[in-house]
């Protein structure tokens, strides 16, 4: 029998538009670019079905990756990114440093409309839930940086913030379905 992965991928490269929240952000020509090179890097994990948030530039990695794959692909809930959508745009340093203290206080409302907490609750048992439907095959999920990095916490002990920054765009992790373990992290797909 096959080894099943369940392959976490941070979404490609988005065209940032300050003027409207990020999660209606499409995807750069660069970033469509390297959801060539994502479903290279992938396919040798041969999952059957690419899961993704219903937030503009995930859908559009999923479909772009899916379609190159030959595998279906599927919007879905709670797989959204860290719920922030009514934040400004912060220049860099600042929103790192709101990410920061979201990771550093995990119970506490420092950033957004949920903590890390309910943030990591939520995707965990939206993961849970497809990977319950896929005993034994691969699956890949298209998210975001923050509950990724909150969902390698939980499987790894890993520290959220140090993986967040090192998360590309796109990028993945691959996890062991059989025993959640992290069995590599791609920082980045160019």
């Amino acid at each position: 029998m096959m080894t099943a992965y369940l392959l976490l991928i941070r979404h490609a490269l988005p065209q940032i538009q300050e003027a409207i929240p990020a999660r209606e952000w499409p995807l750069s020509d660069e970033g469509r670019a390297r959801c060539l090179a994502l479903s290279h890097r992938i396919q040798s994990y041969a999952p059957v079905k690419i899961y993704g948030s219903r937030e503009r530039k995930a859908s559009e990695t999923g479909r772009l990756v899916a379609e190159r794959l030959s595998v279906p692909f599927e919007e879905t809930e709670n797989l959204h990114e860290h719920e922030r959508a009514q934040e400004p745009f912060y220049p860099r340093e600042v929103f790192e440093h709101k990410i920061k203290e979201f990771f550093t206080n995990p119970n506490e409302l420092r950033y957004g409309k949920e903590t890390a907490a309910q943030a990591r609750g939520r995707f965990v048992q939206a993961v849970a839930h497809l990977a319950r439907s896929h005993v034994d095959e691969t699956i890949a999920v298209i998210s975001h940086g923050t509950v990724i990095s909150l969902f390698v916490q939980l499987m790894s002990g890993a520290d959220p913030f140090p993986l967040w920054q090192r998360l590309g765009m796109p990028s993945f992790v691959v996890i062991d379905s059989a025993d959640n373990a992290v069995i590599e992290i791609v920082s980045e797909v160019v």
